[in-house]
């Protein structure tokens, strides 16, 4: 298995096409080193990018989506909310 963040670059051919994955090193805006490449036919490159448009934008995972996000900023105010009552900051002094 190989882990990577980045498509650091793609060449695409007639017949095959060349994708190099990266890593970002956390020690700068640009600071990536390739960890792998992809060497696919250009055919199936296309097919999985446009099933990965399709399912990304479909109805469902967009409710989906939608729906973690709300679960997530609803976490996220509570414990603001907790963290800002009277009785904690009365707590804290």
């Amino acid at each position: 298995m190989i882990y990577a963040d980045q498509a650091m670059d793609i060449v695409y051919g007639l017949h095959t096409s060349k994708v190099v994955l990266g890593e970002e090193t956390g020690s700068g805006v640009r600071d990536i080193r390739p960890v792998g490449v992809v060497v696919i036919p250009t055919a199936t490159l296309l097919g999985m990018a446009l099933g990965v448009v399709r399912d990304l934008s479909s109805a469902g995972m967009l409710k989906e989506t939608a729906e973690r996000y709300a679960g997530i900023l609803t976490f996220m105010r509570d414990g603001l909310s907790a963290d800002l009552s009277p009785q904690t900051q009365s707590e804290s002094e």
